[in-house]
């Protein structure tokens, strides 16, 4: 949408530290770019996307992916020990997202969260940059939706209801509610004063077990 959005990352934000013959889950892997950066790293990674295309060409270049949503993961409970979730929170339903998220993390477990700002929507609604029409009022309905939803609890109907942005103090919240705790804030550059993106690394509360049990990944995508 915005070749120019890139300025705002952070490209040494490494989403993929986690030690070797850990079980990682990757909710919204696309194109399996952090499950070649996991196995690259010894980690046993799996991927989950909604879009099959995607998950077909993950699997044909030998990355384990299934299809599925982050409201619904196709996985046992506590099964991972870390998960990487990338701008997938706005077009997901955040509370049971987290709730799922929660559910198939081992306790002790790391997640590595990047999620849309507010920054991020009022830059595409003020700049607007390619397909200018439909960037800016991608922007405006998402930070419509974002009010809308934080006052009232609802959103615009059909197709202009899909992104909502992330905010610290809703974030907080959700993280208490689902037993994560923040362990490290990556400031990222802003517009307008304003977030772009947010980088939280988190962790699962409760101990992690003592070791843990060595899955192959492909075990998991069977079905």
């Amino acid at each position: 949408m915005d070749k120019h959005i890139h300025i705002y990352t952070l490209p040494d934000y490494d989403f993929a530290a986690f030690d070797r013959n850990m079980l990682v889950l990757d909710v919204g892997c696309g194109n399996g770019k952090q499950l070649e950066n996991l196995k690259s790293r010894g980690c046993q990674a799996i991927g989950v996307d909604p879009n099959r295309d995607r998950v077909s060409a993950c699997v044909a270049r030998g990355l384990s992916a299934v299809t599925g949503r982050a409201e619904e993961l196709p996985f046992p409970t506590a099964t991972f020990d870390g998960v990487i979730c990338k701008g997938v929170i706005p077009y997901a339903e955040p509370a049971r997202a987290f709730r799922e998220i929660s559910r198939v993390l081992k306790p002790g477990a790391i997640a590595r969260f990047c999620y849309l700002s507010s920054g991020f929507y009022l830059r595409c609604l003020l700049l607007g940059p390619d397909h200018w029409f439909w960037c800016r009022l991608y922007g405006l309905r998402t930070l419509i939706n974002t009010w809308l939803f934080a006052t009232t609890g609802g959103i615009l109907p059909q197709f202009l209801g899909d992104t909502t942005y992330q905010w610290n103090n809703q974030l907080n919240r959700i993280y208490r509610e689902y037993g994560f705790a923040v362990l490290r804030v990556t400031p990222s550059p802003r517009f307008a004063g304003l977030p772009v993106f947010i980088y939280h690394e988190l962790q699962r509360n409760g101990t992690a077990p003592a070791s843990s049990t060595k899955l192959d990944p492909k075990s998991l995508t069977a079905a």
